[in-house]
């Protein structure tokens, strides 16, 4: 599962972003916050020295609120699926995708997941149930590799993925 190549031809390309409205707030919450809380110090002080270390303490809060904020706009999920393999990166982050051929699978399954209780969450993660790349929702591909390691790939069109994995695999043989 180690292998970053690309699959190719590209048969079934998914793209998905971080739409939960409950993020959003969170995140453009402290970004109020962040700002709203400096705001009246730099008008305060618009006109004369500032303390030493003032303008850190409010620079950094407000730009790494901004920073975050813009992580999670510009992040996105890309699922491909090829006639060699899967391929699952978050964009721009990950140059090289997580990729597994169709040689490392044992089996695969359209599946209902619960994200926090198996999974921790959404993003790149680790769980009890192997490794998930998800970004929003509770469905998604679920590939049982030849290892006994499990990848589940976070979809908002589960059956389709799967049944483009179908498609490329044909009569082939697992594992």
């Amino acid at each position: 599962m180690a292998d970053t190549r690309h699959p190719a031809p590209v048969i079934f390309r998914e793209e998905q972003r971080f739409t939960q409205p409950w993020l959003w707030i969170l995140l453009l919450g402290g970004l109020a916050a962040a700002v709203g809380t400096s705001l009246p110090l730099v008008v305060k002080f618009q006109h004369r020295p500032w303390p030493p270390g003032l303008w850190l303490s409010l620079v950094f809060p407000a730009a790494f609120m901004l920073l975050i904020v813009a992580l999670f706009a510009f992040t996105r999920l890309v699922t491909e699926v090829g006639t060699d393999g899967i391929a699952a990166a978050f964009r721009p982050l990950q140059t090289k995708p997580r990729y597994i051929s169709y040689s490392d699978i044992a089996e695969f399954r359209a599946v209902t997941y619960r994200p926090i209780m198996e999974y921790g969450g959404w993003g790149i993660k680790k769980g009890r149930n192997g490794l998930a790349y998800n970004v929003s929702g509770n469905r998604g591909l679920l590939l049982t590799l030849s290892n006994g390691r499990t990848f589940l790939v976070g979809s908002q069109q589960p059956e389709r993925l799967r049944a483009a994995v179908d498609s490329a695999v044909g009569n082939r043989p697992f594992g």
